[in-house]
């Protein structure tokens, strides 16, 4: 097995483990120890990720991003009794770290709450072998794919508690904001909960303050050395922001911009203006005819990522001008990924803020039904369905298994039901509704309450698809960071009353609020939000025979998932309504994702 990028391994201390780490032998691996001797962690990772700290029997280690130092892991280690007695410390951590930890009698194992760093096990030889990587426990244990899960992955989002599974039989996601504790000897295991959302109490103000020192504290973790830096400067409210506060602590900072061909998106506009208030950065602007279009290299090798991700198929515009930033000296880059997914609340909130206050509530949903011209029925009969979470799987299962279209006043409730493109075969949707039917039996949501459970879902979802850009983008030689989805700037926002963390009339309130006094004013008046809706119908519309041309033999289509005739014939119509709301790039990065295992896997 060929293994690419950074990853780590955790073995108990037994001798079955030794033969798993003989397996890895040849890869030039780092190893920390167990107190026996025998490997403990074996893994690829720099010195400024990993932290040791020891005291008596407990050894403790993050691994990851962030302010962390072996004293600090030391007093951890020594005030912690057993692995069990950290939840505090997990809770207190700046950054973005997988904590590992061992008292001699369990080893404690996590990512983060947001799901940004994740860690899976499997049973291998057996005795629990755990990772970072689901990829890498299925090369080492001989997993096969689960067909289940690819059907899934073709709808256009897969609800809770499905999309904690990973893309392989056997190999388990430890759930974020939970940790597992192997006993020594990797026979036995249990799951423990350690993390859960605030409760959303805050006012704007005090919330506002709480946003702003999380999210310096985050960037801070990323550049306290005084290094060099790049990072992202759209010149929208979740890049500008990450750019202000990097450019106040690291060494030098290069401040990517990638212009547009769309004449309507004014992100340039607001960038420049940023790059001229701060003049200590140095402003890279990549030209949009550098900006390859969507789908373009559809055909090129997909790096090893370890589950698909729509994220695959547009690594060459995330990537654009990076050489110019490693050539330059930068030695981590920042985004603003997150801030979407935080900063613009679930409309399910408006739903349960009407117990509590009504009149706001009645007012935001008044303006989000004239916005999005929901009929006043269906409105209505969503706000006052009480069902529970398991009646939503139930009747999100159905609407798949008859292929109903989903609407936008659904979000309403629990969530929207998945969608599923025409080009779907009838066994894939008959897998992905009984999927969904048997995880109603004992679904429980993420949160009793609809807001928060979406508030949490969204995060996860976000996490789960920048995770693979992340590893995209550390394959190229430039390890990315992405702070909003560091737990801490994670529970900020979500402890801000939910309808003041943005209105129907006020874009990413929160945000504008905590930034005043370190962003230029005139970049928070900000309303708009620039997209690539161009140069991706222009993009399907030059690739169609490259499109085309990967069905002729296709992996999905192999598996019966997949109608690759229907496929086919919409590809030579892509402004067909079909194309308009399905998620063809899912499809797509599927079958690009199942055709790079073909060098790595017998699957």
């Amino acid at each position: 097995m060929s293994l690419g990028g950074g990853f780590f391994i955790v073995l108990p201390d037994a001798a079955e483990a030794l033969t798993v780490a003989e397996r890895l032998s040849g890869q030039y691996l780092q190893r920390v120890d167990h107190p026996s001797g025998r490997p403990w962690l074996l893994g690829s990772w720099t010195d400024q990720e990993l932290t040791v700290g020891r005291s008596g029997t407990c050894l403790l280690v993050t691994i990851g991003m962030g302010q962390q130092n072996s004293a600090v892991l030391e007093a951890a280690a020594k005030q912690a009794s057993t692995v069990h007695a950290l939840d505090g410390f997990a809770a207190s951590l700046i950054g973005s770290h997988n904590l590992i930890a061992t008292d001699g009698s369990h080893i404690r194992v996590q990512g983060t709450a947001s799901g940004m760093r994740r860690m899976y096990v499997a049973r291998i030889d057996g005795v629990l072998v755990a990772s970072d990587r689901a990829d890498v426990l299925a090369g080492l244990s001989g997993a096969h794919l689960d067909d289940q899960m690819l059907a899934l992955r073709l709808l256009d989002f897969i609800p809770y508690p499905l999309n904690d599974r990973s893309m392989w039989h056997g190999v388990e996601l430890i759930e974020p904001g939970t940790y597992l504790a192997i006993r020594a000897n990797g026979r036995t295991a249990s799951a423990h909960s350690w993390w859960r959302p605030p409760e959303p109490v805050l006012p704007l103000a005090a919330g506002a303050a709480r946003l702003r020192d999380a999210l310096d504290a985050a960037v801070n973790a990323r550049t306290c050395d005084g290094g060099f830096v790049s990072c992202d400067l759209s010149g929208g409210l979740d890049s500008t922001p990450v750019c202000y506060l990097a450019a106040g602590g690291a060494k030098r900072v290069l401040a990517r911009t990638i212009a547009s061909r769309d004449p309507a998106d004014d992100d340039m506009k607001f960038a420049l203006q940023a790059a001229d208030d701060l003049p200590e950065i140095t402003h890279l602007i990549v030209p949009a005819d550098e900006l390859p279009l969507f789908y373009s290299g559809v055909h090129d090798s997909v790096p090893q990522v370890d589950e698909p991700a729509p994220t695959v198929l547009d690594a060459a515009r995330q990537f654009a001008g990076y050489e110019r930033l490693i050539e330059g000296g930068a030695g981590i880059h920042l985004t603003g990924i997150g801030g979407d997914h935080l900063l613009t609340p679930p409309l399910a909130h408006c739903r349960d803020e009407l117990t509590c206050h009504p009149v706001v509530a009645v007012r935001h949903l008044r303006a989000n039904r004239a916005q999005e011209r929901w009929p006043l029925l269906p409105v209505l009969s969503t706000v006052l369905r009480s069902g529970s979470y398991a009646d939503w799987l139930r009747s999100a299962a159905e609407q798949v298994r008859d292929r109903q279209t989903p609407q936008t006043y659904q979000l309403l409730d629990w969530d929207m039901a998945p969608r599923v493109p025409s080009w779907l075969s009838a066994d894939a949707v008959e897998i992905a509704s009984e999927a969904l039917r048997m995880a109603a039996d004992a679904a429980t949501p993420l949160s009793a309450r609809r807001g928060i459970h979406s508030d949490v879902f969204i995060v996860r979802h976000g996490t789960r698809i920048t995770r693979i850009l992340h590893q995209l983008s550390a394959a190229r030689g430039l390890p990315m960071e992405s702070p909003y989805f560091d737990d801490r700037v994670v529970e900020a926002c979500l402890a801000v009353r939910p309808l003041e963390r943005a209105t129907p009339w006020d874009f990413k309130t929160l945000i504008k609020v905590a930034m005043k006094d370190v962003v230029s004013p005139s970049l928070l008046t900000r309303q708009t939000k620039g997209a690539g809706a161009a140069d991706k119908a222009e993009g399907l519309r030059q690739h169609q025979a490259d499109l085309a041309a990967i069905w002729r033999d296709s992996h999905l289509g192999r598996r019966g998932l997949v109608d690759v005739d229907h496929l086919e014939d919409l590809l030579g119509k892509p402004w067909h309504s079909n194309f308009a709301d399905a998620n063809l790039d899912n499809t797509l990065s599927n079958e690009l994702w199942l055709g790079s295992l073909s060098d790595r896997f017998d699957f």
